[in-house]
């Protein structure tokens, strides 16, 4: 079962097999099954028959120190014929040996039962069971499955030295286990996952960043495609034995290396595919470089041959085109890995970041069990349009949830002159105390509440709640979903009146679709839809709006906190969103802005386009919980004011007089008064006073400021444009605007004040000389004339 290169084959098999060490034979989907069945055959007995058992595979504990190991009289010896079936079936008597679940015996009767091997009543071998409870008995009845299917890959004849030694250290350690009552570790004698830095996902994650970065996006996506299709493959590989190896190599210089990856990669990542009494790990998160380089070469051709013979089958001009790029992608790893100069495809400290590109996680996580695989789903598939209702109040995400973390950045940096933690713990524990908090403003934090609190206040008591919702072409929606996407119909078309009824109605119930419904007593009251683009990176906010008799409550920016939690949970790290003039203020409180640094080609063809609106991008940042964010900042605040006072009190301290005086001295340095240092104050020195231009530059720039900031300075800010008025320089000879004045004063142009007043009034006379007086450009020309006199007659 699953075992690596048997014996007597002439060809590796390139992927995990489903057969159990016989060529031809299926056995092991029937051999799953069977431990699955035994498993929750054995956990609905009572609790006495789980300890008689539990007792055939535990010592005997008398107190004359009896020597039995179990109270099972020998272990099976199944015959060369068959040898799995056999195996099952002498197990399965064993078990109808034991009573029936329903059966009428005493307890009493079943605890003084006498072992076969030493005589003893069966108390002796459970002693240190009775105390247990079901629980914990089920997992050691689950052991005793997953050994007896070890026993069985003992038990086969094909399989070779190497791994059979595994699978007999792995039953031992079972069996001890179960006889301790204790949970089986492999760490004591392999080590704890992951054995080298960085894992192989990282390291092919680095290669595809460094080698691809400057190519084309459609490069760039198919090469990432390649690594994920090689780190999938990679994961399912069933690797050599090291004598297999040894014999086709015909050189043992590596061979203790390779044995020991062996050895790690059965216990952690192929044995417990069978057996969840030990916890399963990726391969491609728990191996590195020296690995890579020990299976690269075999790998890559055995690659490229099953990926020629399912192009040849599947008649898929994509794939097609794809799979040709992989011998391109292999050669250049395979030579990346196995050059010994390569240093920044392995360096643990290099950071590559995962910017505005369309490259996703290679999914650095660890597999659940086998016997758990069944019970999971994707709640991130899109591609089938199901119905979604999922609650999303609540997220706890982790900085693990999105890409590749270095975990280099873990450490904390030293700084120098950095407050201690242990003073902003105290803090921390000061402002969070309500009862040290108290005053006239109820307590807590003092400053004033932030746009969100009073929403995420009502999700906290459940007057509110968000949920993602969207229609289904597979299966019927439920009858509260459909009542929600109708609420949110209503409230996008009430509070959007440009946007059609039916195309708002067509995009809600879109199966491609999706809405974050904000609920009130069971009703919609608003809600962002949104369409989401897995493979750019980016998501398109449609429509996003909230009832008016439920605004100004911080509603809209607690359900776009929301939507930023979502997306950073399924690893989409933009948004994209066409605003109208009304909308773009509310866009840019939430971190949306008109600079996108996308590029066009990511969303071009995808997004919707609509005339009169203003294309704006937001990108996320996986690491900040967005829905606390605003806490966040203001115990930051808080803890800077507290930091401050703690400042303050280290200098009020109380120094003696000037004395000096009283003997004489008329005048002392500003520096020699005691403690004016120590407050922070800095003494500028005779090289700091600025000079006379600079003096000049500072005042005629202020005045230029204020100029520009007066009501009627509008229509001379820039030069005039010859499209507004095409005679205008016919008449005017000398131009004259504040951009241009600005643009003088910044080259040094204006060597007294004189020549910069000069150039404001040319400017006002030449409105004038243009200009009628009953328009509204005179009527400017006069108001700031009055207000630039004002001016020269305070510098006078």
């Amino acid at each position: 079962l699953l075992m690596a290169n048997m014996a007597g084959k002439s060809k590796t098999q390139p992927f995990l097999s489903v057969n159990n060490g016989h060529s031809g034979q299926g056995a092991r989907p029937s051999l799953l099954e069977k431990s699955a069945q035994r498993k929750a055959y054995l956990k609905s007995y009572p609790k006495q028959e789980k300890l008689r058992k539990l007792a055939m595979y535990s010592a005997c504990r008398d107190k004359n120190s009896c020597d039995c190991t179990a109270w099972k009289s020998s272990n099976p010896q199944p015959s060369s014929k068959n040898t799995s079936d056999a195996s099952i079936e002498e197990h399965d008597n064993n078990d109808s040996s034991i009573s029936n679940p329903t059966t009428t015996d005493s307890d009493n009767g079943l605890l003084q039962e006498a072992c076969k091997s030493c005589g003893h009543p069966l108390t002796s071998h459970i002693v240190h069971l009775k105390h247990l409870d079901d629980k914990e008995l089920d997992r050691l009845l689950s052991m005793t499955v997953d050994m007896d299917s070890i026993w069985v890959l003992v038990s086969n004849q094909h399989i070779d030295n190497d791994t059979k030694q595994v699978y007999v250290y792995v039953f031992k350690l079972l069996r001890k286990c179960i006889s301790d009552a204790v949970r089986p570790s492999l760490e004591a004698q392999l080590g704890k996952p992951p054995f080298e830095q960085p894992t192989i996902e990282r390291a092919v994650y680095n290669f595809t960043t460094l080698k691809f970065n400057n190519s084309k996006q459609t490069e760039w996506q198919a090469m990432h495609e390649l690594a994920k299709m090689f780190l999938r493959c990679l994961n399912r590989w069933r690797i050599e034995s090291p004598s297999s190896r040894r014999a086709r190599l015909d050189s043992q210089a590596d061979d203790q290396i390779y044995k020991i990856n062996y050895n790690r990669w059965l216990c952690f990542c192929h044995i417990p595919i069978l057996c969840d009494s030990f916890e399963r790990f990726n391969l491609i998160s728990t191996f590195g470089r020296a690995f890579l380089r020990s299976v690269i070469t075999t790998i890559k051709d055995q690659i490229l041959g099953r990926f020629q013979n399912d192009k040849d089958k599947r008649n898929d001009e994509k794939y097609a085109a794809l799979i040709k790029r992989f011998p391109g992608f292999l050669e250049a790893l395979e030579n990346e890995v196995l050059r010994n100069s390569s240093l920044a495809m392995w360096d643990p400290n290099i950071n590559l970041n995962l910017s505005a590109t369309a490259m996703e996680p290679f999914g650095n996580q660890k597999l659940l069990p086998s016997s758990s695989v069944s019970q999971t789903s994707r709640s991130d598939d899109t591609s089938n349009g199901s119905s979604t209702e999922s609650s999303v109040t609540g997220i706890k995400r982790s900085s693990s949830q999105s890409s590749i973390v270095d975990n280099s950045d873990n450490k904390k940096i030293k700084i120098a002159n950095d407050v201690p933690r242990t003073v902003v713990a105290k803090i921390v524990d000061k402002i969070s105390d309500t009862q040290a908090m108290v005053g006239p403003q109820g307590g807590g934090f003092s400053t004033q509440s932030t746009r969100d609190e009073l929403a995420r206040n009502e999700e906290k008591s459940s007057v509110i709640s968000f949920h993602v919702v969207a229609n289904s072409i597979t299966s019927a929606p439920t009858r509260q979903t459909l009542k929600w996407l109708i609420g949110l119909r209503n409230v996008f078309s009430y509070q959007l009146p440009r946007m059609p009824r039916e195309y708002i109605t067509r995009l809600v119930f879109d199966h491609k679709h999706r809405t974050l419904a904000l609920i009130k007593n069971n009703r919609a009251i608003g809600g962002i839809c949104i369409r989401m683009f897995p493979t750019q990176n980016f998501s398109e906010i449609v429509f996003c709006a909230v009832s008016s008799n439920e605004q100004v409550k911080g509603y809209g920016t607690h359900l776009m906190n929301h939507l930023k939690d979502y997306h950073v949970k399924m690893n989409v790290l933009n948004f994209l969103t066409y605003a109208d003039e009304y909308a773009i203020g509310y866009f840019q409180k939430q971190g949306f802005s008109k600079d996108i640094k996308l590029g066009k080609s990511v969303y071009t063809g995808f997004i919707k386009d609509y005339e009169g609106a203003t294309l704006m991008w937001c990108p996320l940042n996986p690491k900040i919980i967005y829905t606390e964010l605003s806490l966040v900042l203001k115990m930051q605040k808080e803890v800077i004011k507290e930091l401050i006072e703690l400042k303050c009190q280290e200098f009020r301290k109380v120094y003696p007089g000037l004395t000096c005086f009283k003997e004489g001295v008329s005048h002392i340095p500003i520096e020699n008064i005691p403690g004016l240092r120590e407050t922070g104050l800095r003494i500028p020195s005779s090289q700091d006073e600025p000079t006379d231009d600079t003096k000049l530059e500072i005042i005629l720039k202020n005045i230029l400021n204020q100029v520009k900031n007066h009501p009627s300075s509008w229509p001379f800010l820039d030069p005039v444009d010859k499209r507004d008025a095409p005679d205008y320089y016919d008449f005017i000879k000398y131009p004259m605007d504040l951009k241009t004045i600005g643009e003088r004063l910044a080259n040094g142009h204006y060597i007294n004040k004189k020549l910069f007043f000069a150039d404001l009034n040319r400017m006002l006379a030449n409105c004038k000389t243009y200009n009628r007086p009953e328009t509204e450009y005179y009527r400017c020309a006069v108001t700031l004339e009055k207000y630039i006199n004002g001016k020269m007659k305070d510098m006078r």
